[in-house]
């Protein structure tokens, strides 16, 4: 009977390298949960929008601060009636791309569309006009985002039957370093009404369409229409849903858009913390002079401190003092808006409005710290700030410190004057006018710049080069190459397998043919490389992948789970054949 090669004689050399190989999943083990929490290279930098009025053939857009070579531009629009024919078209002569869109099947329904662009070269003050042919009802949002390596899944939902209800839109393949921008709108073209949309998914609005804007798309409350638009954001999940509430008579119609952003991981990233507002250099000491102890809030006013930042980067947290304890129903409210602004103009006021970009509020708060920290708001360096607090009554006591708004010893960026201001309304969603606390009004108290109101700001330094991508940078990292490679071939779960298949058989296929072993009549008669060598490998491949974000990491976790109970098994069918041998 003639005898199978050696290199089919695998249960010895697997027993050899058994303990070698349950070592490195051991050890491998630790790392998978560090996988999904990977720094992204997206970030959102500011926006412009518009909105026609009855019927128009295009709506323009500038915007104020410039934007950056390699910037990608997503054109959210929102229309009524005949989704076709919408054209996005700029200053600098990019090209716009549909990305998705959900269009209504009612003649008076609203639809929502996305389109981006990538910016060829730096443009200050970029106008932005979206063309839709012959007089249709719509709105923009153009929202510009930097450190985009690409575009990956999409999805929609259109209701064009019910006056409230809540959507639910599920992506594929998200990386936990991408982006997802998610478009929603409800309108309904009968009578005047307050239509209220409100996102579930944790995502960050960048902008809504205020009301009485006149009679358009996306205003509840004005003309003969009932509607709302928001554009929003958020990073690396799949489920999205919008609740909606149009409190008129149908027709109704509620559209949700979305599209995924591809963003890469960052490596060798330090991260710092800046404080804004009350902050010391020293600890900062609270007092309970209770500055806003008379402030009228039951007549709706909202207090804010402004300030410019100087990074660019994230703002992680809100957060005040309350002097006591509240078991009247007292409510408190933090809020953080953004105003984009070029001299001569001034933020938050009529010609440069501040937007509500996150808030949180809290009934019967209890004494000490309460603070904002459901949302991550980026802001860019220059972009103005504004960090609010509000009560639903008199009697909102909130401690003052021993710094300030702008005060000698304040380390804090925070401008004084104005120092403490105020806006009518309750944590309202644009900040259009503003006056300052020690010129009138109902907060010109003593010490009412010195109210403990702080807000942090996270920046990321890049030790080592960012993976490179559409910007002209070049690839220094095997991050980023295995990103590139990827991303090649298509960018998603698939591409990431046919990765791994690819480097495995190079690499594996190399490592065999170099320690092939042949017989006398030159015939390949087995390998000096052990299989479990090349399973090792493929383990160690798998992680690698997964690390740089081309594999998700239940992968590599399925697979070492899977081999470590084989091994386990392995190891008792040996001992049990050895006791068996024994007993014999």
């Amino acid at each position: 009977m003639r005898r199978l090669p050696r290199f089919f004689k695998l249960r010895s050399t697997r027993s050899r390298f058994l303990p070698l190989t349950l070592l490195v999943v051991i050890l491998l083990v630790p790392l998978l949960p560090q996988l999904a929490h990977a720094p992204s290279t997206i970030q959102y930098i500011q926006q412009c929008n518009s909105h026609g009025v009855n019927a128009d053939s295009f709506i323009i857009c500038t915007f104020i601060s410039p934007v950056q070579n390699g910037d990608v531009l997503v054109a959210n629009i929102f229309g009524v009636g005949t989704f076709t024919g919408y054209i996005t078209s700029d200053s600098s002569s990019n090209l716009y791309t549909t990305r998705i869109s959900s269009a209504s099947a009612s003649s008076s329904g609203i639809s929502t569309l996305i389109q981006t662009a990538t910016m060829a070269a730096a443009t200050n003050a970029l106008t932005v006009t979206v063309t839709s042919g012959t007089g249709h009802i719509f709105s923009m949002i153009i929202s510009d985002y930097r450190g985009v390596a690409g575009f990956g899944s999409v999805g929609s939902y259109q209701n064009d039957a019910s006056a409230t209800g809540t959507s639910t839109v599920t992506l594929s393949n998200i990386g936990s370093f991408s982006w997802v921008v998610d478009d929603f709108a409800a309108f309904s073209s009968q009578n005047s009404g307050l239509t209220t949309i409100t996102p579930n998914s944790g995502q960050t609005i960048r902008y809504e369409f205020p009301d009485n804007i006149g009679q358009t798309a996306c205003s509840g409350g004005a003309g003969n229409y009932a509607g709302k638009c928001a554009s929003s954001d958020t990073l690396g999940q799949s489920v999205f849903s919008w609740s909606w509430n149009i409190g008129v008579a149908c027709p109704c119609s509620a559209s949700e858009s979305t599209l995924l952003l591809l963003g890469v991981q960052l490596s060798g990233v330090t991260v710092s913390i800046n404080c804004y507002g009350s902050c010391g250099s020293t600890a900062v000491t609270l007092v309970n002079t209770n500055a806003t102890h008379t402030v009228a809030f039951n007549n709706s006013y909202t207090l804010f401190y402004q300030f410019q930042s100087q990074v660019d980067g994230v703002l992680v947290n809100v957060t005040t003092s309350l002097a006591k304890s509240y078991t009247n129903g007292q409510t408190v409210g933090l809020a953080v808006y953004t105003s984009t602004c070029s001299p001569p103009f001034t933020p938050f006021n009529g010609n440069c409005p501040g937007f509500l970009q996150a808030s949180q509020l809290g009934t019967n708060p209890a004494k000490g710290k309460f603070s904002e920290t459901n949302h991550l708001v980026t802001v860019s360096k220059g972009e103005w700030v504004a960090i609010a607090v509000s009560g639903a009554f008199t009697g909102l006591d909130l401690n003052n410190t021993d710094r300030g708004c702008g005060i000698a010893g304040d380390v804090g960026i925070c401008n004084n004057p104005p120092g403490m201001s105020y806006t009518p309304g309750f944590l309202s969603s644009i900040i259009s006018s503003s006056t300052p606390c020690t010129s009138s009004g109902p907060c010109n108290t003593a010490g009412i710049s010195t109210v403990g109101l702080w807000a942090w700001i996270a920046t990321t330094t890049i030790v080592a080069p960012p993976p490179g991508g559409g910007n002209g940078s070049v690839c220094e990292s095997v991050t980023c190459g295995l990103q590139a490679f990827w991303l090649a071939l298509g960018g998603d779960m698939a591409a990431g397998v046919a990765v791994f298949i690819i480097l495995f058989g190079l690499i594996g296929g190399g490592a065999l043919y170099m320690t092939r072993q042949h017989d006398a009549e030159g015939r390949i008669r087995g390998f000096a490389l052990p299989m479990s060598v090349l399973e090792i490998l493929a383990l160690l491949l798998l992680i690698m992948l997964s690390v740089a974000g081309v594999l998700p990491a239940w992968i590599p976790l399925t697979i070492i789970v899977f081999a470590a109970g084989s091994f386990v098994g392995l190891f008792v069918f040996n001992r049990s054949r050895n006791n068996r041998e024994q007993s014999a």
